[in-house]
């Protein structure tokens, strides 16, 4: 299937599936993956399976996972969702949500900057990143509070 038509939430998602990030079996998760998204994600994981075994035949065993528990949470998040909404709609505790969320941002952080991606891919990684990238998770910003502009020093 065509990937050229992901939205900048379903491409991190995507992406967050790669991560191997396992929410606990009895977590509560309040949100739901989007139909294009779980469509992608079945053709990885049979790209994941075929690549899985062809490293056990040359004897390799790097992980090639898809990991759906952890999607819904990156997708919402990308979309826009608040984090007072995502802490209350999941049992999962904020250092969970807030590690694999940033997990998911340096990923996306790498596929914005890598010259072998095509162009489209490259914006949509690009607008995903800033999507994602607010508080609390944002760089440069530790608990809400505003840097101020540093003023000049005065000559002695």
């Amino acid at each position: 299937a065509d990937k050229s038509d992901l939205q900048p939430q379903q491409l991190a998602a995507i992406l967050g599936a790669t991560l191997d990030e396992r929410v606990r079996p009895n977590a509560y998760v309040g949100y739901f993956s989007s139909e294009r998204v779980l469509e992608v994600l079945d053709e990885l994981d049979e790209r994941a399976e075929a690549l899985s075994y062809a490293q056990f035949e040359q004897g390799l065993s790097f992980p090639a996972t898809i990991e759906l528990s952890a999607v819904p949470l990156v997708e919402a998040w990308a979309a826009g969702e608040e984090w007072g909404a995502l802490l209350a709609n999941t049992s999962l505790d904020g250092g969970d949500i807030f590690r694999i969320l940033r997990r998911t941002i340096e990923l996306l952080r790498s596929v914005a900057s890598v010259p072998y991606v095509s162009p489209q891919v490259t914006n949509v990684a690009k607008d995903a990143l800033r999507a994602m990238n607010r508080y609390p998770l944002a760089d440069n910003v530790l608990m809400g509070v505003q840097q101020q502009q540093p003023e000049a020093e005065e000559a002695a």
